[in-house]
Protein backbone atom coordinates (compact mmCIF):
# COMPACT_ATOMS: atom_id res chain seq x y z
CA UNK A 1 0.00 0.00 0.00
CA UNK A 2 1.63 3.27 -0.97
CA UNK A 3 2.50 5.86 2.28
CA UNK A 4 -0.39 8.40 2.50
CA UNK A 5 1.12 11.73 3.11
CA UNK A 6 -0.25 13.24 6.18
CA UNK A 7 -1.56 16.70 6.72
CA UNK A 8 1.22 19.37 7.16
CA UNK A 9 0.26 20.20 10.70
CA UNK A 10 -0.34 16.63 11.83
CA UNK A 11 3.06 15.69 10.30
CA UNK A 12 4.38 19.01 12.45
CA UNK A 13 2.50 17.25 15.25
CA UNK A 14 3.77 13.76 15.34
CA UNK A 15 7.45 15.03 14.60
CA UNK A 16 7.16 17.22 17.83
CA UNK A 17 5.72 14.01 19.69
CA UNK A 18 8.66 11.70 18.49
CA UNK A 19 11.17 13.98 19.96
CA UNK A 20 9.58 13.38 23.49
CA UNK A 21 10.78 11.18 26.11
CA UNK A 22 9.29 7.76 24.56
CA UNK A 23 9.92 5.98 28.40
CA UNK A 24 7.58 8.85 30.02
CA UNK A 25 4.00 9.00 28.93
CA UNK A 26 3.32 12.18 30.68
CA UNK A 27 6.04 14.16 29.97
CA UNK A 28 6.52 17.72 31.26
CA UNK A 29 6.04 20.59 28.43
CA UNK A 30 7.93 23.50 28.43
CA UNK A 31 6.28 26.91 27.46
CA UNK A 32 7.23 26.89 23.97
CA UNK A 33 6.43 23.26 23.10
CA UNK A 34 3.38 23.47 24.64
CA UNK A 35 2.63 26.90 22.58
CA UNK A 36 3.92 25.26 18.77
CA UNK A 37 1.41 22.18 19.73
CA UNK A 38 -1.40 24.43 20.90
CA UNK A 39 -0.57 26.06 17.39
CA UNK A 40 -0.63 23.22 15.03
CA UNK A 41 -3.59 21.96 16.60
CA UNK A 42 -5.55 25.27 15.68
CA UNK A 43 -4.37 25.00 12.40
CA UNK A 44 -5.07 21.44 11.66
CA UNK A 45 -8.13 21.89 12.71
CA UNK A 46 -9.20 25.02 10.74
CA UNK A 47 -7.84 22.84 8.12
CA UNK A 48 -10.59 20.55 8.59
CA UNK A 49 -13.20 22.87 8.67
CA UNK A 50 -11.81 24.02 5.43
CA UNK A 51 -12.51 20.76 4.04
CA UNK A 52 -15.68 20.10 5.19
CA UNK A 53 -16.70 24.01 4.07
CA UNK A 54 -14.99 23.04 0.58
CA UNK A 55 -17.01 19.79 0.52
CA UNK A 56 -20.29 21.34 1.47
CA UNK A 57 -19.40 23.32 -1.65
CA UNK A 58 -19.03 20.89 -4.14
CA UNK A 59 -15.40 21.92 -4.87
CA UNK A 60 -11.84 20.34 -4.30
CA UNK A 61 -10.76 22.65 -2.03
CA UNK A 62 -7.05 23.44 -3.34
CA UNK A 63 -6.65 26.75 -4.39
CA UNK A 64 -8.06 28.58 -1.85
CA UNK A 65 -6.90 26.85 1.53
CA UNK A 66 -4.92 29.92 1.91
CA UNK A 67 -7.01 32.38 1.25
CA UNK A 68 -9.54 30.34 4.02
CA UNK A 69 -7.13 29.65 6.91
CA UNK A 70 -6.39 33.61 6.55
CA UNK A 71 -10.31 34.34 7.07
CA UNK A 72 -11.14 31.48 9.00
CA UNK A 73 -8.10 32.29 11.95
CA UNK A 74 -9.15 35.79 11.79
CA UNK A 75 -13.01 34.68 12.81
CA UNK A 76 -11.92 31.91 15.22
CA UNK A 77 -8.89 33.18 16.77
CA UNK A 78 -10.38 36.26 19.55
CA UNK A 79 -13.29 34.43 20.37
CA UNK A 80 -13.63 30.65 19.64
CA UNK A 81 -9.87 29.43 20.32
CA UNK A 82 -9.55 32.27 23.10
CA UNK A 83 -10.87 29.16 25.41
CA UNK A 84 -8.72 26.63 24.44
CA UNK A 85 -5.60 29.22 24.81
CA UNK A 86 -7.10 29.69 28.09
CA UNK A 87 -6.79 26.05 29.23
CA UNK A 88 -3.37 25.88 27.70
CA UNK A 89 -1.92 28.45 30.02
CA UNK A 90 -3.50 26.94 32.82
CA UNK A 91 -2.91 23.09 32.41
CA UNK A 92 -0.52 23.08 29.19
CA UNK A 93 -0.65 18.98 29.12
CA UNK A 94 -4.27 19.32 27.49
CA UNK A 95 -2.13 19.75 24.28
CA UNK A 96 -0.37 15.96 24.59
CA UNK A 97 -4.07 14.78 24.58
CA UNK A 98 -5.11 16.06 22.37
CA UNK A 99 -2.27 15.82 19.74
CA UNK A 100 -2.12 12.08 20.55
CA UNK A 101 -5.46 11.70 19.51
CA UNK A 102 -4.93 13.77 16.33
CA UNK A 103 -1.40 11.45 15.18
CA UNK A 104 -3.39 8.27 16.30
CA UNK A 105 -6.15 8.72 13.93
CA UNK A 106 -5.02 10.32 11.17
CA UNK A 107 -1.65 8.22 10.95
CA UNK A 108 -3.67 5.29 10.44
CA UNK A 109 -5.76 6.72 7.56
CA UNK A 110 -4.73 10.20 6.39
CA UNK A 111 -8.12 10.47 4.22
CA UNK A 112 -10.69 9.04 6.25
CA UNK A 113 -12.79 11.76 6.86
CA UNK A 114 -15.72 9.82 8.71
CA UNK A 115 -13.01 9.85 11.56
CA UNK A 116 -12.14 13.01 10.97
CA UNK A 117 -15.88 13.98 11.85
CA UNK A 118 -15.76 12.49 15.02
CA UNK A 119 -12.38 13.63 16.00
CA UNK A 120 -12.63 16.83 15.60
CA UNK A 121 -16.24 17.24 16.39
CA UNK A 122 -15.19 15.82 19.99
CA UNK A 123 -11.92 17.96 20.46
CA UNK A 124 -14.57 20.90 19.41
CA UNK A 125 -16.59 19.75 22.67
CA UNK A 126 -14.26 18.60 25.08
CA UNK A 127 -11.56 21.25 24.44
CA UNK A 128 -12.41 24.09 22.93
CA UNK A 129 -16.05 24.12 24.56
CA UNK A 130 -18.32 24.67 21.83
CA UNK A 131 -21.24 22.06 21.05
CA UNK A 132 -22.78 23.24 18.21
CA UNK A 133 -20.57 22.48 15.70
CA UNK A 134 -23.21 22.09 12.39
CA UNK A 135 -23.86 25.74 13.89
CA UNK A 136 -20.17 26.63 13.67
CA UNK A 137 -19.61 25.11 10.22
CA UNK A 138 -22.70 27.10 8.76
CA UNK A 139 -21.43 30.68 10.16
CA UNK A 140 -18.38 30.42 9.04
CA UNK A 141 -19.99 29.27 5.42
CA UNK A 142 -22.20 31.94 5.49
CA UNK A 143 -19.65 34.56 6.19
CA UNK A 144 -19.74 37.20 3.73
CA UNK A 145 -15.94 36.66 2.77
CA UNK A 146 -15.88 32.68 3.14
CA UNK A 147 -18.78 33.09 0.83
CA UNK A 148 -16.90 35.09 -1.95
CA UNK A 149 -13.96 32.86 -1.81
CA UNK A 150 -15.69 29.88 -2.58
CA UNK A 151 -18.00 31.45 -4.68
CA UNK A 152 -14.79 32.23 -7.14
CA UNK A 153 -13.85 28.43 -6.86
CA UNK A 154 -16.79 26.99 -7.70
CA UNK A 155 -16.86 29.50 -10.68
CA UNK A 156 -13.25 28.82 -11.53
CA UNK A 157 -14.89 24.92 -11.10
CA UNK A 158 -17.46 24.58 -12.59
CA UNK A 159 -17.90 27.25 -15.47
CA UNK A 160 -15.33 26.55 -18.81
CA UNK A 161 -15.58 29.55 -20.05
CA UNK A 162 -13.04 32.27 -19.28
CA UNK A 163 -15.30 34.98 -21.01
CA UNK A 164 -18.29 34.60 -18.55
CA UNK A 165 -15.70 33.64 -15.77
CA UNK A 166 -14.46 37.41 -16.06
CA UNK A 167 -17.79 38.30 -16.52
CA UNK A 168 -18.69 37.42 -13.18
CA UNK A 169 -15.64 38.17 -11.49
CA UNK A 170 -16.60 41.51 -12.51
CA UNK A 171 -20.01 41.26 -11.69
CA UNK A 172 -18.69 40.15 -7.93
CA UNK A 173 -16.27 43.45 -7.96
CA UNK A 174 -19.20 45.53 -7.56
CA UNK A 175 -21.64 43.46 -5.55
CA UNK A 176 -21.53 45.93 -2.33
CA UNK A 177 -24.72 43.97 -1.16
CA UNK A 178 -23.12 40.80 -0.85
CA UNK A 179 -25.79 39.18 -2.80
CA UNK A 180 -24.29 37.71 -5.72
CA UNK A 181 -22.85 34.27 -4.35
CA UNK A 182 -26.27 33.42 -2.99
CA UNK A 183 -27.77 34.40 -6.69
CA UNK A 184 -25.21 32.10 -8.55
CA UNK A 185 -25.24 29.21 -5.92
CA UNK A 186 -28.24 28.45 -6.57
CA UNK A 187 -27.59 27.61 -9.80
CA UNK A 188 -23.98 26.11 -9.39
CA UNK A 189 -25.23 23.63 -6.91
CA UNK A 190 -27.52 22.56 -9.06
CA UNK A 191 -25.56 22.05 -12.23
CA UNK A 192 -27.80 24.86 -13.54
CA UNK A 193 -24.89 26.40 -15.75
CA UNK A 194 -26.90 26.91 -19.17
CA UNK A 195 -29.33 29.04 -16.88
CA UNK A 196 -26.65 31.03 -14.97
CA UNK A 197 -24.76 32.04 -17.94
CA UNK A 198 -27.88 32.90 -20.04
CA UNK A 199 -28.12 35.29 -16.79
CA UNK A 200 -24.98 36.74 -17.01
CA UNK A 201 -24.80 36.80 -20.96
CA UNK A 202 -28.67 38.64 -20.80
CA UNK A 203 -27.49 40.82 -17.84
CA UNK A 204 -31.05 39.46 -16.43
CA UNK A 205 -29.04 38.84 -13.52
CA UNK A 206 -29.93 41.98 -12.25
CA UNK A 207 -33.36 41.32 -11.69
CA UNK A 208 -32.50 38.85 -9.37
CA UNK A 209 -29.54 41.11 -7.54
CA UNK A 210 -32.64 43.31 -6.83
CA UNK A 211 -34.79 40.94 -5.43
CA UNK A 212 -32.06 39.33 -2.88
CA UNK A 213 -30.83 42.67 -2.16
CA UNK A 214 -34.34 43.76 -1.42
CA UNK A 215 -34.61 41.11 1.28
CA UNK A 216 -31.56 40.80 2.64
CA UNK A 217 -31.83 44.34 3.27
CA UNK A 218 -31.77 43.65 7.21
CA UNK A 219 -29.30 41.44 7.22
CA UNK A 220 -26.66 43.98 5.64
CA UNK A 221 -27.85 46.95 7.58
CA UNK A 222 -26.69 44.55 10.47
CA UNK A 223 -23.75 43.24 9.39
CA UNK A 224 -22.58 47.06 8.34
CA UNK A 225 -24.01 48.49 12.52
CA UNK A 226 -21.87 45.22 13.99
CA UNK A 227 -18.85 46.19 12.23
CA UNK A 228 -19.10 49.92 13.48
CA UNK A 229 -19.20 49.12 16.88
Amino acid sequence: MPHRKLNPYTQAIKNCLDGLDPEDPNPDLDGSTAQFLANMIQGRFVQYLITRVALDAGIGGRGMEKELSLVFMQLLTDKFFLVFREKVKELPEVVLVIARKITDTEVRDPDNLEAADILYRNICRRHFDYHYFEYLIKWLATSPEVERIVFLAQVQEKVPQPKVQRAIRHILRDDKAGVIPSLFARYLNKNRMERMVGLVKSGDWRLEANFLETEAAPAIAWRRYMAEI
